[in-house]
């Protein structure tokens, strides 16, 4: 698990890691981007532009690391929901 820094450039050294540690254990490997959206917005709206967010995402990740973006009202859900 890789715990977004603030800082690109730490993220993708991490990430480049990540890739060939899994790649010499012939694991997958899924960046999972992780944003709590604020009740009673509905999951489908969320409160920062969902476009965005993927770009942003998409510039950290090159293969084969796949790169998801999800959404919850819950943070403590999205904890347990989200254990390795």
């Amino acid at each position: 698990m890789v715990r977004w820094s603030g800082s690109t450039a730490l993220t993708k050294l991490a990430l480049k890691h990540a890739a060939s540690f899994g790649e010499a254990l012939k694991a997958r490997i899924r960046l999972i981007e992780a944003h709590v959206v604020p009740f009673p917005c509905p999951l489908n709206e969320p409160p920062v532009n969902k476009g965005f967010l993927v770009d942003r995402l998409h510039e950290l990740v090159a293969a084969p690391i796949r790169p998801s973006l999800v959404f919850f009202n819950e943070i403590c859900w999205m904890i347990t929901t989200l254990q390795p």
